[in-house]
């Protein structure tokens, strides 16, 4: 890839009542350089999802959005 070009990346991220799971995911996705945006959607989710999500709630290119029936 030449020099000048530049790679965007960007996630849609569904989630469910796999709290440990997003962590993991969310700490990947917040090191990738080349990321530009990450919309997650908490399908629903339990208390521990919300906790995680609210690790997150500082980085800039991660939008959260809650629904809440699934």
């Amino acid at each position: 890839m030449p020099a000048t070009s530049f790679c965007r990346i960007a996630v849609v991220l569904t989630t469910h009542n796999r709290p440990e799971r997003l962590r993991e995911v969310l700490t990947t996705l917040r090191a990738e350089r080349l990321l530009t945006r990450a919309v997650i959607v908490n399908n629903a989710g339990t208390p521990a999802t919300c906790e995680v999500l609210a690790e997150f709630a500082n980085e800039p290119r991660f939008q959260v959005v809650h629904l809440d029936y699934n």
